[in-house]
């Protein structure tokens, strides 16, 4: 059996609105459930699966007027039980709405409705995770026969996540340059959330003209010293790190990174490479390593995170260190960061 014929006596899943989702509102979407060929038996289970990662609301079921309220029916002769259980199916869908069908079974094309953030008695709706991703997924899996035993729905709904409008802006430069030297100043825009935003403003070095000038968007160094750049972002001011001038190249200089993410391979979100673009592009790191949990990263995973780290590794710009994440249980050993100066490095499992 193929996965659309699977698919086929499963159910088919819709979401209205289908996206996209703006980081962090607040809103209705309605799940539709068309039940398919096998029906679902009395004792049978729906489960609504989110990534462990995820900030969704948590819906709730019991109050119609409060925030995040949600409501579960059918079309069907049976009733339905709804539950939140944040550990309710496998790594990494982990945070699951549990639907138990009780009193009846459903039969094929009946309609299973799910409407988060119900707002017709009253609630104001359901919050949105409060951060990007490329692809967010509502998971939708079914057991039809009482076996304890779901299955993926074929295209089950997802849709971006993306970033509201700018409210603040942030400027970064370099910690550390040296006389003669012309260095970035990146300016970029925050929305409430924290999520990278366009914004343009007026930028200003605070430092004395006799130190250093802002020359086409950069800045020229000229003199020993240091001081800050300043953007000027919808009438508010926002100023940057601090940036040491000094007059030949010292022998230690100030770099900054993040050791330790995780991404959609493991208990993360987004990729590899959407996660090194984020650290370069944006968080403007100077270094940083991606920590995959070594017992659920597969052979073609850690081939694959390999493959990104040598292609985003630059040598004096973007230093990504090939690692992952030795995951025993805390009587075995606990969590340990695995870091390796090349590619091509065995993945030494915990178990």
């Amino acid at each position: 059996m193929n996965a659309s014929d699977n698919g086929h006596r499963l159910g088919v899943v819709t979401l209205d609105p289908p996206g996209p989702v703006v980081a962090g509102a607040v809103g209705q979407w309605t799940l539709t459930l068309t039940v398919g060929a096998y029906g679902i038996d009395e004792g049978g289970t729906i489960k609504v699966a989110q990534r462990f990662a995820s900030d969704w609301e948590t819906p709730q079921f019991d109050r119609p007027t409060g925030p995040a309220f949600t409501s579960v029916t059918t079309t069907g002769n049976a009733k339905l039980a709804a539950r939140f259980d944040r550990k309710g199916h496998i790594r990494p869908f982990m945070r699951c709405m549990v639907i138990d069908v009780y009193d009846g079974s459903l039969s094929p094309g009946d309609v299973v409705q799910v409407v988060f953030g119900d707002q017709s008695q009253g609630s104001p709706g359901i919050r949105a995770q409060s951060f990007q991703e490329s692809i967010h997924e509502f998971l939708v899996l079914v057991d039809p026969t009482n076996a304890c035993l779901v299955q993926e729905i074929v295209d089950s709904p997802s849709f971006p996540v993306v970033a509201g409008e700018a409210i603040s802006a942030i400027c970064i430069l370099p910690s550390d340059g040296c006389v003669g030297e012309s260095v970035d100043v990146f300016v970029d825009g925050r929305d409430r959330w924290g999520n990278p935003a366009p914004a343009v403003g007026e930028i200003t070095w605070d430092g004395g003209a006799d130190v250093a000038e802002i020359q086409d968007g950069r800045l020229a160094l000229k003199a020993s010293g240091c001081g800050r750049v300043i953007v000027t972002f919808q009438g508010r001011p926002y100023t940057s790190n601090p940036i040491r001038i000094h007059a030949k190249v010292p022998q230690r200089m100030h770099y900054w990174g993040d050791l330790h993410a995780q991404t959609g391979a493991t208990v993360g979100t987004g990729t590899e490479e959407e996660y090194f673009a984020f650290g370069r592009d944006k968080a403007r790191l100077d270094f940083t390593s991606h920590q995959g949990n070594d017992f659920q990263m597969t052979d073609e995973d850690w081939q694959r995170l390999n493959d990104v780290t040598r292609r985003f590794h630059e040598d004096g710009k973007f230093v990504v260190f090939p690692g992952y994440e030795w995951s025993a249980n805390s009587p075995a050993g606990g969590d340990r960061n695995v870091f390796y100066r090349n590619e091509g490095k065995p993945i030494i499992r915990s178990s």
